[in-house]
């Protein structure tokens, strides 16, 4: 069975976001240490019930549970995301480390495929309109990476965003993440929302976003806002994710 297919059996949650010092000891914030891998030509059996173990043992509960999706669509299409999480730096100091974890994740896992980018990515709760914690959890993800050029623009732009949404009566959850440290890749913010089939992306919106913004934030506000969200966002880009959650810590993060 390859990777591709294990991704028939999913559940979902997510993640999943310029940088952010970090967060002084003791401070409560969920933060996420994530990492891309590439799966070995032939190597997707082997690779799921490595990764299987791995999680099951060193990664399924408390601030070092992991989850893992596969990019179904992006430029990295194909790749395996591993998150880790949710956690803190302080909670780092302790993570799962030292033997045997490290020979089992080098020897067994990684000897199925090849590591990308590691990344750490904190949630951002004044932008996020979070999920329901007793709500089913989804089997997609749209993660959208922001490349912003001027972040209080970014975030105050998306604080109207957030609420004419609100407004246009869309209850759907989406989470944003900050990236933690300077990377020079485009990926400064990500915001994430979940849906439970694709048939939903087909469904018609509840209003146009222009009116509703208007309504909401006032006709003077929308030329400012156009022109602000211009010189806060340099670009963006779109990357799909399915949660498999076999090769996952838990069946149940959030």
């Amino acid at each position: 069975m390859s990777v591709r297919s294990i991704a028939a059996v999913s559940t979902c949650f997510v993640l999943l976001a310029v940088a952010a010092p970090p967060a002084a000891v003791g401070q409560d914030y969920a933060m996420y240490e994530t990492q891309y891998l590439t799966v070995l030509p032939g190597h997707g059996d082997a690779f799921n019930a490595k990764m299987t173990e791995h999680n099951q043992q060193f990664h399924s509960e408390g601030p070092y549970t992991a989850a893992v999706f596969f990019i179904i669509n992006g430029p990295r299409s194909g790749q395996i995301f591993w998150a880790m999480g949710p956690t803190t730096f302080t909670q780092l100091d302790s993570r799962p480390s030292g033997e045997p974890h490290d020979s089992d994740w080098g020897q067994e896992v990684l000897s199925h495929a090849e590591v990308g980018v590691t990344e750490y990515w904190r949630r951002n709760d004044d932008l996020s309109s979070l999920p329901d914690p007793d709500a089913p959890l989804q089997p997609l993800s749209r993660v959208r990476f922001f490349e912003v050029a001027d972040n209080a623009l970014f975030v105050k732009t998306q604080e109207q965003i957030e609420a004419t949404v609100k407004a246009m009566g869309n209850a759907r959850a989406r989470t944003f993440y900050r990236k933690q440290f300077r990377h020079r890749d485009g990926r400064d913010w990500a915001l994430v929302t979940s849906y439970d089939t694709w048939a939903e992306l087909d469904v018609p919106g509840t209003g146009s976003f222009q009116n509703t913004f208007v309504e909401v934030h006032g006709q003077a506000a929308w030329s400012t806002f156009q022109d602000e969200r211009a010189a806060a966002v340099v670009g963006s880009e779109d990357e799909w994710r399915q949660r498999l959650p076999q090769p996952s810590g838990t069946d149940n993060d959030k």
